[in-house]
């Protein structure tokens, strides 16, 4: 009898758990299209497209350069190597032998304005493909083995890219463009940051730059809207609300007039790039200035 009463009053609560952490009113997006909000403010976007039999999820915060200084440059996209190399229970090797597994790939990006993870899979495996890229975020365990090894690679292209004219034409037009913006910085780091950015150092700026509170998440494939819906719940609904911090950002001095800027390197090609100031992030213009590009 008492065992029987602690299992139904053990399926209440959890029950009351997922209510408590459950989405907010689901509103339309667009023909398809599904948002839910969790009451700890992390955002899931479902479509159905039963068309193939593959799923695509995005994890995604707002990071990547704008969020990076001359200490810190690199930071973000060292992070993004190291998500799905290793959690509390996985290893990095687990995690990929199983989303081999599944016929499927799971990797960690950082652009410009954004950090976060992406994964294609195939339709029946969505759950389990779910459940890894939830432990990815909630639990990375950045061993130290795994940042020498990323850190290691992330110098090799650094110094592979100052062979490369175009590369090189890219990033001189980057820091002539912006004198103060972060946007000035290689998204890669450089040779005297990413040597310096310890394991520690790496833990604490996840925590403090990407909580599930800031999380948006997109699932779209042939899927059940309301499945993904309770299993995003399940997921992330019971950690905590908190906000990260927002970078402050140096203004920019107007320009007065066009700015040149060469550099000479030992190589049989010249690389020209012409650019201007763009709109800002926030601008409603940005997707006019897309299709125009």
């Amino acid at each position: 009898k008492a065992a029987e009463l602690e299992s139904r009053l053990r399926a209440v609560l959890d029950e009351a758990s997922r209510a408590a952490t459950a989405a907010r009113p689901v509103e339309s997006a667009g023909e398809g299209t599904v948002r839910v909000q969790l009451a700890n403010g992390a955002r899931l976007i479902v479509r159905a497209d039963p068309s193939v039999p593959l799923v695509a999820l995005r994890a995604v915060w707002s990071g990547g350069l704008r969020r990076e200084d001359e200490a810190t440059n690199g930071i973000n996209n060292l992070l993004a190597a190291l998500l799905t190399r290793g959690t509390g229970s996985r290893s990095g090797d687990e995690i990929s032998a199983t989303v081999e597994g599944m016929a499927g790939s799971i990797s960690g990006f950082s652009g410009f304005n954004s950090f976060g993870l992406r994964g294609e899979i195939l339709a029946r495996h969505w759950e389990e493909a779910l459940e890894i890229v939830a432990d990815c975020l909630l639990h990375p365990a950045l061993p130290e083995v795994e940042v020498d090894r990323a850190r290691r690679q992330v110098l090799d292209d650094l110094r592979a890219r100052q062979d490369s004219p175009g590369a090189v034409a890219l990033q001189l037009f980057a820091r002539t463009l912006y004198q103060s913006h972060p946007y000035r910085l290689d998204p890669l780091g450089s040779l005297d940051s990413v040597p310096r950015l310890t394991r520690r150092q790496l833990g604490d700026y996840y925590r403090r730059n990407f909580p599930v509170s800031e999380l948006v998440f997109s699932v779209v494939g042939d899927v059940d809207v309301a499945a993904v819906q309770r299993k995003f719940a399940d997921l992330f609904g019971t950690a905590p609300r908190r906000a990260a911090p927002r970078p402050e950002l140096p203004a920019e001095p107007p320009r007065r007039a066009p700015t040149d800027a060469v550099q000479h390197i030992d190589k049989q090609q010249a690389h020209l790039v012409v650019g201007y100031p763009g709109v800002s992030l926030v601008s409603q213009d940005r997707y006019t200035l897309e299709v125009l590009a």
